[in-house]
């Protein structure tokens, strides 16, 4: 992950401002929560959840081809916060700690994300997992994920996941 940049303003403008700086504190405490409910979601529920997850989400929230370009803007800011959030949180949130709150972020905003995980192409650097979010060809959390061959969570709301382009 590259270092602390600007979330996406959707007027198209840099900087900071008071309204901004509450987006912000806003969006970093729900963020926080659905963290930590992911966190206890994890406890509970192996990977096996996670097509109940997918399946949840897609039945009740819209996909790309309904989206509008506030929704392009609220996808790209969740993409933005949560692993800043997650970085900074005492207890291990990892890549699927955070595919399952960005997932529940959107939900809320009856988008529907979906939770893809992954295992490394190159035998070399041995086995490694990864899990990301998904919406429609673009990748929400989890960064590049080309060099991951797709276990679970493909083809939802589109395919061409290991040539996706991020939103963050």
């Amino acid at each position: 992950m590259s270092g602390w940049r600007e979330p996406l303003w959707p007027d198209g403008q840099m900087g900071w401002s008071l309204g901004r700086a509450l987006w912000l504190g806003c969006a970093g405490a729900e963020a926080l929560f659905e963290i930590a409910w992911a966190r206890i979601i994890l406890r509970q529920a192996a990977a096996g959840g996670i097509p109940v997850l997918n399946a949840r989400s897609a039945s009740d929230g819209r996909g790309p081809a309904d989206c509008t370009a506030a929704d392009q803007a609220a996808i790209a800011r969740i993409g933005w916060i949560v692993p800043r959030v997650s970085a900074r949180v005492p207890w291990r949130s990892d890549c699927l700690v955070q595919a399952i709150a960005a997932q529940r972020l959107l939900s809320r905003r009856n988008l529907a994300g979906r939770i893809v995980l992954g295992i490394e192409n190159e035998a070399e650097s041995g086995f490694g997992a990864h899990a990301w979010l998904a919406f429609g060809d673009s990748i929400v959390t989890g960064g590049e994920v080309a060099r991951y061959t797709i276990l679970l969570g493909e083809g939802s709301h589109g395919d061409g996941l290991n040539e996706a382009k991020q939103t963050h």
